[in-house]
């Protein structure tokens, strides 16, 4: 028996080996644990073993047997009685994992897994540009990251001012506690907890005090409880902007990397670190030998592990080649920054496929690991996120289909979501978005009957994904969501959301931020203070700049280069990382406000394939448009609510309820857009219908302006809205 057709659904990564031994399972009634002192994190995991009425007792020991593959650990389940052998306490957390999985509708079926990791750091790097995840988005990440058997979470969000603009101030004391508590959470799911800093913006390197301050600040979130610690010198000029360190290091190209190889080298020493060093080369993608690459090699200290991007800085795939060559041109370990499903060139696009063109060939790599760069939007992004995880643990018997669909059902993703996943699925970001629709919409044009009924059968489960309140009558009976809802109700957004008057329907932020921003009522996201680096008045080079509801920037142009502390010139759209010409970008003329270090990175040439759709001008388009504004609020608040209500005490896992419904949240939006796009793709079918007529086509042509007015929720956008001017033009 094959036993992930069994067992396909809670066990995520899949266990190396499994084998079944025969016979029934056991119903589980009561659970007595036995564990070893040093396994109190298994232990726990136990506790939450689910039961199931007129089950047996289940006996359930845990215990260490030293010698295996690190976090590696054996399972056995006879009867009633169950052991978990780790090879380390991670490897006895991560079989009680299993075992969890196994009984998931409280039923144990007899199983032999023996089991461990390939890859010794999985899992995943907060550093997008934009809205950071909020603190229990961070707390419910590392429970999921714990479940999915990853190891690391490295803490670098790009808009934490004391990460990157403020790093030599220290954390004030509430913040800092904040840190502490991660770090505490991170280590009851036997994750890593990276704690890193991104200097590069100004420090003067040759000064010994700017190192005492970086020192210092490293050794405060250490006193916090921090283990680990990283430093960041990504998305910087690429040579030394202030003369001193010219003057200390040189100004030949590749001198930073001296200069970077010296502020490692001074906090390994001081902070005595035990634990391996990370850091992100300035030269972070590409595989040929570079100066930059060639004196980290020199001078950089050996276990220094150095992050990087593949052979670009967003890559579709990575080959065994490439790690190879890239580890060379580095003389280190390289740790994979994989910047997959990140989002933060493309906001409005949501990346919900599996992880796809990796190397299965790792054996004996220089590879340590991967972090994988999520969105925004924590939720959302678990989807991706498991996948990789699945990846990480067992690259050679990596199945991206199969990761998917068990991802989907790890994470409880109702049939709304998984539709929405479904048009959203292609990876890299210049890959065609949903083929087979295309393909299905192309031959519907060319006559097939066929095609035009797959189309309908596809455009109607669109519809059918929009969000309850989507479907409802819009009337003043509806439902008052403002009494369910308190103002400051405590959701994993608590303090952020901003208030909706859902009485007046309306809200005063972009929709697709809605319980998402960090910022109060009435503000979209707010730019940070001007670095000390560019000139007054325009916005930080190495940030997404905020857009209002219509996509266009609020900070005014996206500068092109910017001056450094001491007056040398600093150009941001030249030379990529690698040595690589980035190409030109008129970002007014793309109406997407592009982080700097994207750029050479979209998928395509200057200005195609990202333009914003033309507002609709008619008054009805706009009144839809409206319209759905007012929907999208109301579905984020009725979401948010019913997130809040006790979960089913009969449900198997209570936490995939509640992802569910935090993942429903955080895409409602995007739903309404998906329903939308549906919609305006049934219109097509009918005014393709040879009966059709004037109507048909008018009514093809509004649906069409309601689906291009979610400029903000790009779903399908170059495949749906296409084929109905298609149909219109005919």
């Amino acid at each position: 028996m094959d036993p992930m057709v069994s067992f396909p659904h809670m066990l995520t990564p899949v266990p190396r080996e499994l084998v079944t031994t025969g016979g029934d399972g056991v119903r589980v009634g009561s659970v007595a644990v036995s564990a070893d002192d040093r396994c109190a994190t298994a232990a726990a995991v136990l506790a939450g073993l689910p039961t199931a009425p007129g089950g047996s007792p289940v006996s359930v020991v845990v215990g260490l047997e030293p010698g295996g593959p690190a976090e590696g650990y054996r399972l056995v389940v006879s009867g009633s009685e169950v052991t978990i052998t780790g090879s380390d306490p991670a490897g006895a957390f991560y079989g009680a994992q299993t075992l969890l999985g196994l009984a998931a509708d409280g039923v144990l079926p007899p199983v032999t897994v023996a089991d461990w990791p390939q890859l010794r750091w999985r899992g995943t790097i907060e550093g997008f540009y934009g809205p950071p995840w909020s603190h229990a988005d961070r707390l419910a990440h590392l429970e999921f990251a714990g479940r999915h058997k990853l190891n690391t979470y490295v803490y670098a969000p790009k808009d934490d001012p004391y990460h990157r603009r403020q790093w030599r101030d220290p954390y004030p004391a509430a913040e800092l506690d904040r840190i502490g508590e991660l770090a505490a959470a991170a280590r009851r799911s036997h994750v890593r907890f990276v704690f890193s800093v991104s200097p590069g913006l100004s420090m003067v390197y040759s000064d010994p005090a700017e190192v005492d301050l970086l020192v210092a600040k490293l050794a405060q979130v250490r006193d916090a409880g921090v283990e680990d610690v990283a430093l960041l010198f990504d998305d910087i000029p690429a040579d030394l902007p202030h003369s001193a360190d010219r003057a200390a290091f040189g100004a030949a190209p590749g001198s930073s990397a001296r200069a970077h190889a010296a502020v490692c080298r001074a906090v390994i020493d001081r902070l005595g670190l035990d634990r391996p060093l990370i850091m992100v080369p300035t030269d972070y993608a590409g595989t040929s030998a570079t100066p930059h690459r060639e004196l980290l090699a020199a001078e950089l200290p050996a276990d220094v592990l150095v992050w990087w991007t593949g052979r670009d800085i967003v890559v579709g795939d990575i080959t065994r080649a490439e790690i190879d060559a890239a580890a060379r041109s580095y003389g280190h370990e390289l740790l994979l920054w994989d910047n997959f499903p990140v989002n933060d060139f493309d906001f409005p696009r949501l990346f919900l496929g599996p992880l796809l063109g990796r190397t299965t060939e790792l054996a004996g790599a220089p590879l340590a690991g991967i972090t994988a760069n999520p969105m925004p939007h924590e939720a959302a992004s678990r989807i991706a996120v498991a996948t990789v995880a699945e990846w990480a643990w067992n690259p050679a018997s990596y199945d991206a289909d199969a990761a998917h669909e068990r991802a989907l059902s790890a994470v409880g993703a109702s049939a709304a979501v998984r539709t929405l996943a479904g048009a959203c699925a292609s990876w890299p970001p210049s890959a065609p978005q949903d083929p087979q629709l295309s393909a299905l919409t192309e031959a519907a044009l060319g006559g097939s009957p066929a095609a035009v009924e797959e189309l309908r059968d596809r455009f109607t489960a669109m519809v059918a994904a929009a969000p309850a309140d989507d479907r409802m009558p819009r009337d003043d009976t509806a439902p008052d969501y403002n009494a369910a809802v308190p103002e400051h109700a405590d959701t994993p957004h608590a303090g952020a959301v901003p208030a909706v008057d859902l009485r007046e329907r309306r809200v005063s932020v972009p929709a697709h931020r809605v319980g998402s921003l960090p910022t109060g009522a009435g503000s979209t996201y707010q730019q940070p203070a001007t670095d000390d680096a560019a000139p007054q008045g325009k916005p930080r080079p190495d940030s997404a700049a905020p857009q209002d509801g219509n996509g266009t920037s609020l900070d005014g142009p996206t500068p092109q280069d910017a001056t450094a502390p001491d007056g040398d010139h600093m150009p941001l759209h030249g030379t990529a990382p690698g040595g690589d010409r980035a190409p030109a970008v008129d970002l007014h003329e793309r109406r997407v406000s592009v982080p700097a270090h994207r750029v050479g990175s979209l998928p395509t040439g200057a200005g195609s394939t990202y333009q914003q759709p033309s507002t609709p001008t008619t008054a009805a388009a706009a009144e839809s448009a409206d319209e759905r504004q007012r929907q999208e609020a109301d579905a984020a608040a009725r979401l948010a609510h019913a997130e809040q209500q006790p979960a089913d005490a009969a449900a198997p896992v209570d936490e995939r309820r509640r992802s569910a419904a935090r993942m429903e949240r955080e895409v409602g939006p995007w739903l309404v857009a998906l329903a939308d796009t549906g919609r305006a793709g049934l219109a097509a079918l009918a005014a393709l219908s040879p009966s059709a007529g004037e109507r048909e086509r008018r009514a093809a042509a509004e649906a069409l302006a309601v689906a291009e007015a979610h400029e903000q929720h790009n779903v399908l956008r170059d495949v749906v809205p296409p084929f109905v001017q298609a149909v219109l033009a005919r």
